[in-house]
């Protein structure tokens, strides 16, 4: 994985995020192919974005 990182492979693994407090597997669920999807720039409502002040 590292010869990979190196040569610009993008490693994204599937694991949910819980600082968002999931309440339900299909909010992990969209937490993860909201994130694959962000990484291909494709815009999405999965899951409530942080906001910055």
């Amino acid at each position: 994985m590292l010869k990979l990182a190196r040569i610009g492979v993008i490693i994204l693994p599937a694991m949910p995020g819980f600082y968002n407090r999931p309440k339900t597997i299909d909010d992990m669920l969209n937490h993860i192919v909201g994130k694959c999807l962000d990484q291909f720039g494709i815009e999405h409502d999965l899951f409530k974005r942080w906001e910055t002040t």
